[in-house]
């Protein structure tokens, strides 16, 4: 049994059918796709990158074409689901159709195989080896036993922020683009490589769709 079978036991029924529909009907267009969870849901990968990610929540399916680009191009014809950057959402009682998943996967091929991953590959390929030899040859500072002692006794900082399910699940659909190279700023058009802003443009999205997000200080 493979890793996507052991998550989809974990899932209601119903939502399973969709899922494992969904599954195979991905698997006609792209018979050799390779399975994966990541970011914690089924992903199908062609030639080794995401090309579909998909997972089922309260009271949608999400579909993740793992390209902010692919739903840009196809807004119009995912007109009838909710959207974000990354995120296809699917209401339970409108099922995604064979012809609009095909264009939505399809689009996403075409993209990885003219190598045009808007910053996916680029992203995936800098490498943290040199940084970390040269933080292992770097001298330690030594710090004064009375210094260390005060770091130690310091107690934990807890966060008094709580986001609900909705503005979680947009952050880490932000988070996920930014890792990919394609989340963009809305006002510079320019990537995103900040953890910081990424997590801004969650909870921005969030608060746009009526998400439980702290008040802006």
């Amino acid at each position: 049994m493979g890793k996507i079978d052991e998550y989809l036991k974990t899932v209601e029924p119903a939502k399973r059918r969709e899922l494992e529909r969904i599954r195979a009907l991905a698997y006609e267009i792209v018979p050799g796709a390779e399975e994966t969870i990541a970011y914690r849901m089924p992903t199908l990968k062609y030639d080794g990158t995401p090309f579909l990610g998909f997972d089922a929540h309260a009271k949608h399916i999400g579909i993740y074409p793992y390209s902010g680009r692919v739903i840009e191009e196809l807004r119009e014809t995912l007109r009838a689901f909710g959207l974000s950057r990354g995120a296809i959402r699917v209401p339970l009682d409108r099922p995604i159709s064979k012809a609009i998943l095909r264009k939505v996967i399809l689009c996403r091929l075409g993209a990885i195989r003219s190598k045009d991953l808007g910053g996916t590959m680029a992203a995936l390929k800098k490498s943290p080896g040199r940084k970390k030899a040269a933080a292992k040859a770097a001298p330690r500072k030594k710090t004064g036993a009375r210094k260390t002692a005060v770091k130690k006794a310091a107690p934990a900082k807890k966060s008094a922020r709580k986001y609900g399910a909705k503005a979680s699940q947009d952050v880490e659909e932000a988070m996920r683009e930014m890792k990919q190279g394609t989340l963009r700023s809305g006002r510079s058009g320019k990537n995103v490589t900040s953890r910081k802003q990424a997590v801004a443009i969650g909870l921005a999205e969030a608060r746009r769709e009526g998400g439980k997000v702290p008040k802006k200080k």
